[in-house]
């Protein structure tokens, strides 16, 4: 299954991926990274935006190599380049993944959107 998402301009200094598919599973994530981790990156060498988001509200769960391949890597090239990479929406298993791997020490993480459009107004 191929995932679905949506780019919102949220504010001025911030625009999120929005992941639309319903239940997406780990096997689509891992399927589909690549490409999602590639558009979030050109769109972190193209735009004038603070920061870029990806809403995660949708996963369910994800396995460590999502971790690694998609969020560092795009937290990676995002501050190479000047600018914040956040992540928002995740539910209490992926918190308690996240925090396990001490990842909440290195990533820009927000509960709701509420949060992140306060830090980028």
């Amino acid at each position: 299954m191929k995932i679905q998402y949506r780019l919102d301009k949220v504010t001025n200094n911030l625009e999120v991926y929005t992941i639309t598919s319903p239940k997406v599973l780990a096997s689509d994530v891992e399927e589909e990274l690549p490409n999602l981790a590639q558009t979030i990156q050109d769109t972190l060498a193209f735009t004038h935006k603070q920061a870029i988001g990806l809403d995660l509200s949708n996963i369910e769960f994800m396995s460590s190599a999502v971790y690694g391949r998609l969020l560092l890597a795009t937290d990676r090239k995002a501050r190479d380049q000047g600018k914040n990479f956040l992540i928002r929406g995740l539910n209490r298993h992926l918190t308690d993944a996240v925090h396990q791997m001490k990842l909440d020490e290195l990533l820009e993480i927000y509960t709701t959107r509420e949060q992140a459009t306060q830090q980028y107004q």
